[in-house]
């Protein structure tokens, strides 16, 4: 999967053009606030092909130069993308600010599309002479709020992107398990440790996005692939502005991965961003453990914190599998190990309906659904619909009113009777017709 930058000054429609190429079913958008305050990534399919854009906040000049605070996230933004959409306003006349940014921008030497945008009232070829003294020989005129495709923009990324085919991948076995984490939790540390003790030699895949790496790997007699993040780390020259990893990589591998291995320094505690891409892992259903590494060096006192901080803002997570590590010592790795690769063979289970069914009878008998209003929940049969992850079809009356509480009760008794522990399961309803409707 390649990553594209969308850059330039602001209100030049980089927004505009980022909701545009990002409208799909598909997409998936994280709005970090924070570190990455300033960027929105989005995963989505068009072209043909699957992308992961990266709109920027808009690069403004100062007495003292370009803006700190935005040139640093548009300069990382364009760093960790493979190819970078430089956006101008075409109904404007050339602006200085259009060509220091576009200075620094080249030092980069990454394939480069200037983008003329809001130029539906303006004669193209004017446009066009306007802006050639930027030097850049690719170049497309057009209006991002218009609902045409833009065919001149697909011609350049098949241009300059290889094909994202996995016909490199084939050579390597799943599952393709994605370490992911800051650059101070240890993944390096982990993944030599994987390394050192398999029987393989290590290799880069050809053609795939530079710092995610395909590692084939064999342990418990049993072959998988570990995708190594390494992510970027580029120092700002403003002090609130250190760049904690590449959340484009880490959004690439887990969209590439089959399970996740999230990893936490403890020392560091819980950050929001880890927060909030163990949300997209579980949303994306991929197999997920936390190890918490560095574990043993934190005092008795620590702990508690750190236990206590984990419960309140992983909730949501309730139900995923921890393992407090040490990578550095090789502690408990291999338990972590263990649970993801059986998270990954539970994940390609297929249960058979009457299973499926004893288990809705007996929990429903322990706890029967409410009633709503004069009316009976009824539940009358489940059956599964995919795998990887587990996705259940529960069919009767009223499961619109079915309360959220009692779909947990559902999915926590299925995955105890299916023992399941730590795995993703997807619950769906569907009601019947009822015939008494409006009367």
């Amino acid at each position: 999967m390649q990553s594209i930058a969308i850059v330039g000054r602001p209100n030049v429609g980089k927004s505009t053009l980022f909701n545009k190429l990002t409208r799909s079913k598909d997409a998936i958008v994280a709005d970090y606030e924070g570190v990455t305050r300033d960027r929105k990534y989005g995963i989505s399919s068009v072209f043909d092909q699957e992308y992961i854009f990266i709109d920027t906040g808009g690069v403004t000049y100062e007495h003292d130069g370009l803006k700190a605070e935005t040139q640093a996230q548009a300069e990382l933004a364009a760093l960790e993308a493979s190819i970078i959409f430089f956006i101008v306003d075409g109904s404007k006349s050339l602006s200085s600010i259009d060509a220091d940014f576009l200075k620094e921008i080249r030092k980069l030497n990454k394939p480069t599309l200037l983008i003329i945008n809001k130029a539906d009232q303006s004669d193209s070829n004017f446009i066009s002479a306007e802006f050639s003294s930027l030097g850049l020989k690719d170049q497309v005129i057009i209006s991002a709020k218009s609902r045409k495709q833009f065919p001149e923009i697909e011609d350049f990324l098949h241009e300059h992107l290889p094909s994202d085919s996995n016909t490199n991948q084939l050579k390597f076995q799943e599952p393709f398990i994605a370490i992911i984490g800051a650059p101070n939790a240890g993944k390096s540390t982990l993944t030599n440790r994987y390394l050192n003790d398999s029987q393989v030699i290590t290799s880069d895949v050809p053609g795939t996005t530079r710092d995610n790496i395909f590692l084939p790997c064999q342990k418990f007699e049993q072959d998988f692939t570990l995708v190594d993040t390494a992510g970027i780390r580029k120092k700002s020259k403003n002090k609130d502005l250190v760049e904690k990893f590449s959340l484009a990589k880490s959004l690439e591998a887990i969209r590439r991965s089959n399970a996740v291995i999230f990893l936490i320094n403890a020392q560091q505690g819980l950050t929001e961003n880890d927060r909030s891409l163990i949300g997209l892992i579980l949303e994306q259903g991929k197999s997920l453990a936390i190890g918490i590494n560095k574990w043993d060096l934190l005092s008795k006192k620590e702990r508690a914190q750190f236990d206590l901080q984990y419960k309140e803002k992983l909730s949501f997570a309730h139900f995923v599998q921890r393992v407090n590590i040490s990578a550095l010592h090789g502690s408990s790795i291999n338990d972590l190990l263990k649970i993801i690769l059986k998270l990954f063979k539970q994940s390609k289970r297929k249960y058979s309906t009457s299973q499926l069914n004893n288990i809705l009878d007996l929990l429903k008998q322990e706890h029967n659904p409410p009633a709503s209003g004069r009316f009976k929940i009824q539940l009358k049969y489940i059956n599964q619909i995919d795998h990887d992850p587990l996705t259940l079809l529960v069919h009767g009356n009223l499961t619109e009113k079915l309360p959220d509480s009692y779909k947990r009760f559902l999915i926590n008794g299925f995955r105890k009777f299916l023992k399941l522990k730590g795995a993703i399961i997807r619950m769906n309803f569907k009601s019947s017709n009822n015939p008494y409707a409006g009367k």
